[in-house]
């Protein structure tokens, strides 16, 4: 499940403190998904990190230039766009997801993640926001699929075989050519 945060209208920047706790359930991992925001001109190190990690909350800074879509450095790869995080998390019916930032806490019940996004400006209308995307399942994005297929030889040393995936949704990832002798 992603967690999202940035947006808003303007020139300002953002400063964020999250925390994402799990009640009834476990945080079995959770890769960031930081991009280094360049801020102050002369700025080198990033400002984004997890600052504490266990079985059930992890809480993290960063910051974020707010990115009206369209304008200069909205969504542009200079901008400093939003800031995200992945909670992998193993639950229940009951387990509920917190996050918290600020004042805003959403506190939704992870059956209800599973069903739709969820999001909220953090101070009104146009206002840098926090966004829980929707939970996906582990049926919707493992896949196993095993076969033996005898490769394409172009001569009789060496054969390839080229993989292609296309997910319910369309989207298609593909590995070509893979090699062998």
């Amino acid at each position: 499940m992603k967690v999202e945060c940035g947006w808003g209208r303007g020139d300002g920047v953002s400063e964020w403190l999250i925390e994402n706790r799990i009640i009834g359930g476990r945080l079995l991992g959770m890769p960031p998904c930081f991009r280094h925001s360049r801020n102050v001109e002369n700025e080198e190190t990033s400002s984004e990190r997890i600052l504490s990690q266990d079985g059930k909350r992890v809480t993290l800074t960063g910051r974020t230039v707010n990115n009206p879509s369209g304008l200069m450095g909205g969504t542009h790869f200079n901008a400093s766009g939003t800031q995200a995080m992945i909670l992998e998390i193993e639950g229940n019916a009951k387990t509920r997801v917190q996050t918290k930032s600020g004042e805003t806490l959403l506190d939704i019940p992870l059956t209800e993640l599973a069903q739709r996004s969820v999001g909220t400006p953090e101070d009104g209308y146009m206002s840098p926001a926090i966004k829980i995307h929707r939970a996906v399942p582990e049926r919707e994005f493992v896949f196993s699929y095993e076969e033996d297929y005898p490769p394409h030889f172009s001569n009789e040393e060496t054969g390839y075989v080229y993989i292609r995936v296309i997910q319910s949704d369309g989207h298609t990832a593909w590995a070509s050519p893979i090699w062998w002798e």
